[in-house]
């Protein structure tokens, strides 16, 4: 046996239990219908890497696709005042929500209020009041012209 189809086995048997029962199952059919031990080989790679794909953590720090998706619309209606992102969506201090940061300003996503975005002197003063985690807790519409009812968009979410 090869150095590299042996190699390739190890990293085989490496793997979880079911995926690894799996993949030596499927290992020993390649071997009785006689293809080539590079064929075996390569064929082994590729889904000892898929099977370390699916097994990995990446699901766990993903963001569920609607957030985006209202994310991304939101941000399609308020571009010309927002301008283009400067962060990725990110999920907010108290985990109850998502944001995303503007050249101009933020789109905060909440489950109760839907996206909602914020700049200007509203964006501002509300930051000097700890955003989201303030007292006056998240944006429950878009942003107002007049700061007088910036007490009226924003709401605690408790």
């Amino acid at each position: 046996m090869p150095t590299k189809l042996k190699d390739t086995l190890e990293k085989v048997r490496k793997l979880d239990k079911a995926n690894s029962d799996l993949l030596i199952e499927f290992y020993e059919y390649l071997r009785a219908v006689r293809t080539s031990e590079r064929y075996q080989s390569d064929i082994l790679k590729v889904l000892v890497k898929l099977s370390e794909f699916e097994t990995s953590n990446f699901e766990d720090d993903s963001i569920p696709s609607n957030i985006i998706d209202d994310i991304m619309r939101k941000h399609q209606q308020f571009a010309y005042t927002l301008g283009s992102p400067s962060s990725d969506i990110e999920p907010t201090i108290d985990s109850k929500g998502y944001y995303q940061k503007f050249y101009n300003g933020y789109i905060f996503w909440h489950p109760q209020f839907g996206a909602n975005e914020v700049h200007g002197g509203i964006s501002d003063k509300w930051g000097q009041l700890d955003r989201e985690s303030g007292a006056l807790g998240y944006p429950i519409s878009d942003n107002m012209i007049l700061m007088e009812v910036v007490k009226a968009t924003l709401k605690k979410v408790t």
